[in-house]
């Protein structure tokens, strides 16, 4: 990486935290530890830095029992807690946090595009990043998800440097940045073969042998939390308890029609007293299950409005910062920029599709679980998060294509205007935007990617 790009993009990370810090400090942040999965967060983080171990926030500050958390994955709760150790356990300390993931998730973005393509699908993917309003607003909100698009950056980035330069020690890089995901969100543990599967497509020798490692790798790194939680409910459990609950209150008749079509509503959930999340998430999902086989014929409608509403298609202002109750502003200019990015997108990946298909493949696959997990939960905003990463990337194709091409075409006219006078053209309109391309399309690239 030269020393001008990397400046450039330093530059617009450096950028893009400020904005990101700006709005998370503006928006009201004392709403965010009232309810909901920010207070979860903030709160386990803080006891984990005490040492109380990962506990639910809930039971200790209701009656001081030290009950394990087994709703979410811990990765997020751990990255606030080693900031919390440090002296940084306020909200604001931690929305801070959340921005420094975001920003790191611009410079990883610029990372892929510059492998991809060139230095200036690097920086316009990074200023994309740094810009999206959603991430903008959502880096400062207390989720998971700054880390989960991070991880899923460094999935992709691990991905291509296996093909560039295929080896097993990066296989499993590739494989602890799948387990490093999951341990965010459970559901990444497909990007097992839904990344491995390009990889080994990319790959010329030892396809299986790479697959087997990165697979092996990400259920390693999985597999303590998975036996501690087993351990705690005394009953075998994976990743998180809450798959019963989804699937309960996505799969009942609230959520099959009308209003709330395709998406989740806790009155859908059967009233009990369970006190092991375990075998209450067990029951849930025999509800939820059982009601989606008794309305199968429902299902193809539902399912294709679940992802309507992930990618911001359906309702769209309702959901679009899923910011747990709180009420942002912006929120039809982030509608307008989801769109924006999903039809650039759309024209990244057949400009990316035309030279090479397989790295695109590879490029789809966040992409890929977000349409997964809609299809089998519910539609929802925060799924499509990580995919952002992807699409944001193939939107900087599309739009250096496009200027390219114009660039180009520009060039011929003006040399077949200039060459029976042999005078130079007068300065044109386009000298006003020189400056601002000169930033995003340095005048080397290059050769070797």
């Amino acid at each position: 990486m030269d020393g001008r790009f990397r400046r450039r993009l330093v530059s617009i990370a450096a950028l893009g935290f400020a904005a990101r810090a700006v709005f998370a400090l503006t928006s009201g942040s004392d709403a965010l530890v009232r309810a909901g999965d920010p207070r979860f967060f903030h709160q386990t983080a803080n006891l984990l830095a005490d040492g109380h171990g990962y506990i639910s926030p809930v039971f200790w500050f209701a009656n001081g029992s030290s009950a394990a958390a087994t709703e979410h994955p811990p990765l997020w709760s751990a990255v606030l807690a080693l900031f919390s150790v440090l002296g940084g356990r306020s909200v604001h300390a931690h929305q801070l946090i959340g921005c420094a993931v975001g920003a790191a998730v611009v410079v990883c973005a610029g990372a892929i595009g510059r492998r991809l393509w060139r230095d200036r699908v690097g920086l316009l993917a990074a200023a994309g990043c740094a810009a999206f309003p959603v991430f903008v607003a959502m880096d400062g909100s207390l989720m998971s998800e700054p880390l989960y698009a991070l991880c899923m950056a460094l999935v992709l980035l691990a991905a291509l440097r296996v093909v560039a330069e295929p080896s097993l020690r990066r296989s499993a890089v590739l494989g602890l940045a799948i387990g490093l995901c999951t341990l965010v969100r459970s559901e990444a543990i497909l990007l097992v073969v839904l990344a491995g599967v390009p990889v080994a497509l990319l790959l010329r020798e030892r396809r299986g042998l790479h697959v087997g490692v990165l697979g092996a790798v990400a259920v390693l790194t999985v597999v303590p939390w998975c036996v501690r939680n087993s351990l705690e409910l005394d009953h075998p459990m994976l990743v998180s308890s809450e798959d019963g609950s989804v699937l309960a209150g996505a799969n009942c008749a609230r959520t099959y029609t009308g209003y709330n079509l395709g998406y989740w509503r806790a009155d859908c959930l059967p009233r009990a007293h369970d006190r092991n999340a375990a075998t209450a998430s067990i029951r849930l999902r025999g509800v939820g299950l059982r009601y989606a086989r008794d309305h199968a014929r429902r299902l193809p409608a539902v399912a294709a409005v679940r992802v309507l509403r992930t990618f911001g298609l359906w309702q769209p202002q309702r959901l679009v910062y899923f910011a747990e109750g709180r009420k942002l502003p912006g929120r039809l200019l982030a509608v307008a920029a989801g769109w924006a990015v999903l039809a650039l997108a759309a024209a990244g990946a057949l400009a990316l599709g035309r030279r090479d298909r397989r790295r695109l493949i590879l490029l789809l696959a966040p992409v890929g679980l977000a349409l997964i997990t809609s299809v089998l939960a519910f539609g929802y905003p925060r799924f499509r998060y990580a995919a952002d990463v992807s699409l944001i990337l193939l939107a900087a194709l599309a739009v250096e294509s496009a200027v390219a091409r114009y660039g180009s075409r520009a060039t011929q006219r003006t040399e077949l205007a200039a060459a029976p006078s042999r005078r130079t053209s007068p300065p044109t309109a386009k000298a006003a935007v020189a400056s601002w391309r000169a930033f995003f399309w340095p005048s080397r690239e290059p050769s070797d990617r």
